[in-house]
């Protein structure tokens, strides 16, 4: 939790540093996580089947990150 906490906290002070206009930009990124998390799951799935069909050579780093 306390790893959490800081990288939230990294995150914050990115953002108000970046972009100080919008003050609820932090907010807005944290909701998107979820999302990007099943999409980047969706897309692990696809490369897998892609790469076990053999229809696509898939990169040795590529197959070492899905593992």
């Amino acid at each position: 939790m306390a790893l959490q906490n800081s990288l939230l906290s990294c995150l914050e002070k990115y953002v108000v540093s970046q972009y100080p206009s919008p003050l609820q930009r932090c907010s807005h990124l944290l909701l998107r996580v979820s999302a990007l998390r099943a999409v980047s799951t969706k897309v692990a799935e696809k490369f897998l089947s892609l790469s076990l069909e053999g229809d696509v050579k898939m990169n040795e780093l590529v197959l070492e990150m899905m593992n």
